[in-house]
C-alpha cells in the first residue's frame, strides 16, 4: 500500500512545485495536501512535505498551519534550511492572523538559524522576510540596514524576486524615517515585479498605496489598491485580498462612495468570525466611521469597542494607531472626555515609543479627541518630534491653529471629501462658539450636500442646528 502510494505522492508534490512556479496557489495546496495525505508521520518526507504546504497555503488559507505545528520539532531536529523555513512560514501565519508577539517568538528563532545557513538563495528569502517583518514592526531602521545587506546578496544572486522584495520593505522603511527617496525604491519594486508577476507585484502596488496614501496621494494610491486586488483575486491569494479590499472600503469612505464601502465592510466582518485576520480591527472601523456619522451610536461603539479589544497589546503602531484614535474621537463626541483622554495618552504614548512613520486620517481623529480633552498641545509636540513631514499631519498642525480654511482646502487637494466634510463641520461648531457666524454658515453650507450624499443623518442634523444656531 505504502509502496504504490509512493509514485502517487511524488506526483503531486510535483505538481505542487510546478502550480507554485505558475503562481496557482490553489492548485498548488490541493496538490500538497493530498501528498500529505498518503505519507505517514513516521516517513521521513513527511515533516518536508507538510513544510512545502504549509510555504504554499498561506496564500489561500491562514488557517493551514496545524500539520506544521506538528512537524515544527523534526524540522528544528533536521536540515538548518528547512528549520528556518518552518520558522518564518510559522511566523508569519501567526502574524496574518493578529497574533503580532506570539509571531515574533518564531521570527527570532528563524534569525538565529539563518546565521547557520550556507544556501545563499534559501538564506535569502528568510533574510528578506526577517526584513519585511521588522519594517511591519516599525524597526524601520534595523530594516533599512539589514534589508541593504539582503539586497546585495539578491544582486550577486541576480534574484529579481528578492530584489523587488527588499526594495519594496527598505522603500516603506526609508518614508517611515522621513526620507522620501523610499518612494524611488517603492516604484523600483513595482517595475521589477511587474516583469515576474504574483504575489511580488501584488505586495509592490499594495505597498506603494499606502506610502502614497500617508503622502496624501490618494488618487493614485486608490487605483494601486484596485490594481493589486485584481492581481490578488486571479492568483486566489486570499491574504492581500481581505487587507487590499478594507483598504479600498477606506478608499471609499474618503471619496463620498460609501455604499461600496458598506458593502465590502460588511461581507469582511461576517466572514472574520470563521477566519480571523490581522486587518480586522481597521475594518471594524471603517464601518464605525459610516455608522457614526449616520446616526447609530449603539452600533458604532460596538465595531469601535471590538476593533481596541482586538489591538490591545498589538506591538505594531499601524495596527494599534486607526482603532485607537477614533476610540478617542468617539468617546469625544459623545461627551465621555475621560475615556477619551485616556485613549488619547494611550495614543500618543505609543507614537513616542516607536516614532512610527504611518501617518493617515488617524491623526485627524486624535486632533478632535485632544481638541475635546485639553491636550492639543501635546499633540503638536509630538508633531514636531515626528521625523517625516506629511499632508496629514500639515492638516493636523492647520486645525490646532484653528487654520479650518487651509486645512479644508488640503483635505480636498488630497481628494480626502469626507475628511474635508468633518473639517467644515468642526469649523462650524468653532465659529459659531467664537460668534463669527457668517463664517460658521460658509463652513456647514459647503458640508451639507455631502453629509447628504452619504446618508450621514447625524452630522446633517449637527451641520443644520448649528446653521439655525448662526442664523
Amino acid at each position: 500500500m505504502i509502496r504504490r502510494a509512493q509514485p502517487a505522492r511524488v506526483a503531486l508534490r510535483d505538481a505542487g512545485r510546478r502550480a507554485v512556479a505558475l503562481n496557482a496557489f490553489v492548485n498548488a495546496s490541493r496538490y500538497f495536501e493530498a501528498a500529505v495525505d498518503l505519507t505517514p508521520e513516521d516517513d521521513s518526507d513527511w515533516a518536508r512535505l507538510v513544510l512545502e504546504h504549509a510555504e504554499t497555503a498561506r496564500y489561500v488559507d491562514i488557517s493551514k498551519d496545524r500539520l506544521l505545528l506538528r512537524a515544527r520539532d523534526a524540522l528544528l531536529a533536521g536540515d538548518v534550511h528547512e528549520a528556518a523555513r518552518a520558522e518564518m512560514v510559522l511566523g508569519e501565519y501567526r502574524w496574518l492572523r493578529g497574533d503580532h508577539a506570539g509571531a515574533d517568538e518564531y521570527f527570532r528563532v528563524a534569525e538565529g538559524l539563518a546565521e547557520r545557513m550556507t544556501d545563499e538563495n534559501t538564506k535569502l528569502r528568510v533574510l528578506a522576510n526577517l526584513v519585511r517583518f521588522a519594517a511591519l514592526g516599525d524597526e524601520n531602521e534595523r530594516a533599512v540596514t539589514l534589508g541593504r545587506q539582503a539586497l546585495a546578496l539578491a544582486e550577486q544572486l541576480r534574484n529579481d524576486e528578492m530584489r523587488a522584495h527588499l526594495l519594496n520593505t527598505i522603500g516603506v522603511a526609508r518614508t517611515a524615517l522621513g526620507e522620501n527617496a523610499g518612494i524611488a525604491d517603492l516604484e523600483a519594486s513595482r517595475e521589477i515585479a511587474r516583469g515576474i508577476a504574483g504575489p511580488e507585484y501584488v505586495r509592490a502596488c499594495g505597498n506603494l498605496a499606502s506610502v502614497l496614501n500617508v503622502q496624501g496621494q490618494l488618487q493614485r494610491s486608490a487605483e494601486l489598491h484596485r490594481e493589486a486586488l485584481e492581481v490578488a483575486r486571479e492568483l486566489g491569494y486570499e491574504e492581500p485580498t481581505r487587507w487590499l479590499s478594507t483598504e479600498i472600503a477606506f478608499d471609499h469612505v474618503l471619496a463620498g462612495e460609501w455604499e461600496s464601502a458598506r458593502r465590502i465592510v460588511d461581507e469582511l466582518i461576517a466572514g472574520y468570525e470563521e477566519s480571523p485576520f490581522w486587518i480586522q480591527p481597521q475594518t471594524r472601523i471603517c464601518r464605525a466611521r459610516m455608522l457614526l456619522a449616520e446616526g447609530l451610536v449603539d452600533d458604532a461603539v460596538v465595531e469601535a469597542e471590538r476593533a481596541v479589544e482586538l489591538v490591545r497589546g498589538s506591538p505594531v503602531f499601524q495596527s494599534l494607531c486607526g482603532p485607537l484614535a477614533f476610540g478617542a474621537r468617539l468617546h469625544a463626541e459623545l461627551g465621555q472626555t475621560e475615556d477619551a483622554a485616556e485613549l488619547v495618552d494611550e495614543l500618543l504614548k505609543t507614537w513616542a515609543e516607536t516614532r512610527a512613520g504611518y501617518v493617515e486620517q488617524w491623526v485627524l481623529d486624535a486632533w478632535f479627541a485632544a481638541w475635546s480633552t485639553g491636550q492639543e498641545a501635546r499633540l503638536q509636540s509630538e508633531i514636531e518630534e515626528s521625523s517625516i513631514s506629511v499632508p496629514w499631519l500639515e492638516v493636523a498642525t492647520l486645525l490646532i491653529q484653528r487654520d479650518f480654511d487651509a486645512a479644508i482646502g488640503r483635505l480636498d487637494l488630497m481628494g480626502g471629501f469626507s475628511v474635508a466634510a468633518e473639517a467644515r463641520l468642526w469649523a462650524g461648531q468653532w465659529l459659531v462658539q467664537q460668534g463669527r457666524q457668517a463664517e460658521a454658515n460658509v463652513q456647514l453650507e459647503g458640508a451639507l450636500g455631502f453629509w447628504r450624499s452619504v446618508g450621514a443623518r447625524r452630522y446633517l442634523r449637527q451641520s443644520e442646528s448649528l446653521l439655525a444656531a448662526a442664523s
